[in-house]
């Protein structure tokens, strides 16, 4: 998945359709073994141009794969979404990242 489609259905208020197809990419790499892809793609995610709920939603389609220690970006990813959720929603982003980091 090319990240500009990502951030442009973002910000065009497309937030479900950017939570499936990302949903997708991740599950297609991720049960086809292409991890590295997977990994860089991950490395590559701006994360200030998702919403809370592709954040979330991030953390949990790569929990699997960050938990097996298969993504070498996937603790970056994770601390980079927490900081993110600090901006977008303080007070909740400890319940938004519960059982998910």
């Amino acid at each position: 998945m090319v990240l500009d489609e990502l951030y442009g259905l973002v910000a065009s208020g497309r937030v479900d359709e950017a939570v499936v197809a990302s949903y997708a990419f991740v599950l297609d790499t991720s049960t086809g073994g292409r991890f590295r892809e997977l990994d860089d793609w991950l490395g590559r995610v701006d994360v200030r141009k998702l919403d809370t709920n592709l954040l979330v939603g991030l953390l949990s389609v790569t929990k699997q794969a960050r938990m097996e220690g298969r993504l070498e970006n996937g603790e970056a990813l994770a601390q980079r979404v927490r900081v993110r959720l600090g901006e977008l929603a303080p007070d909740r982003v400890e319940r938004l990242v519960e059982n998910l980091i």
